[in-house]
């Protein structure tokens, strides 16, 4: 015995295959995508993206977080920053680099959780749907962007 899904919608088809609601995530997909660039640019800038930058400029100095110099955080991040730190010294753009490497983490997991919602049996297109609205969140973009 092999159960059908039940159909919903006029015409037999899933309300997930419909144009209709392919265009409104891939709408909605493009204008997470614009928010994210806007926010990287314009987005008011947060102490604790100071307070990362300059841990960063700590360890190329030599120093070692924790023993050297007070921080709560995880250096993972600032092992990322600091070639950029090293190379573009004393420069506001430093900030929006690091802004621009959390939009690309930010991406990645984004990617790789629809990945592993896909792999572990999510339907592509309900799935694409979830990770764009995630994408849409204001506490996902803020978060998701601040150098941190």
């Amino acid at each position: 015995m092999d159960a059908k899904p039940v159909m919903i919608g006029a015409a037999g088809a899933s309300p997930v295959d419909r144009p209709s609601v392919f265009f409104l995530c891939l709408f909605l997909f493009c204008s997470s995508l614009l928010i994210l660039g806007y926010s990287v640019v314009f987005r008011p800038l947060d102490h604790d993206e100071y307070e990362h930058l300059y841990s960063s400029y700590l360890m190329l100095q030599g120093q070692v977080p924790y023993r050297d110099f007070f921080q709560h955080h995880h250096f993972l991040y600032w092992i990322f920053l600091a070639p950029f730190v090293k190379n573009f010294p004393d420069t506001y753009y430093l900030l929006y680099i690091g802004r621009s490497l959390s939009l690309c983490a930010l991406l990645i997991t984004a990617f790789y959780t629809y990945k592993i919602s896909v792999l572990k049996g999510g339907d592509r297109k309900s799935v694409f749907l979830f990770v764009t609205v995630l994408l849409n969140i204001d506490m996902v973009v803020h978060s998701g962007l601040l150098v941190r």
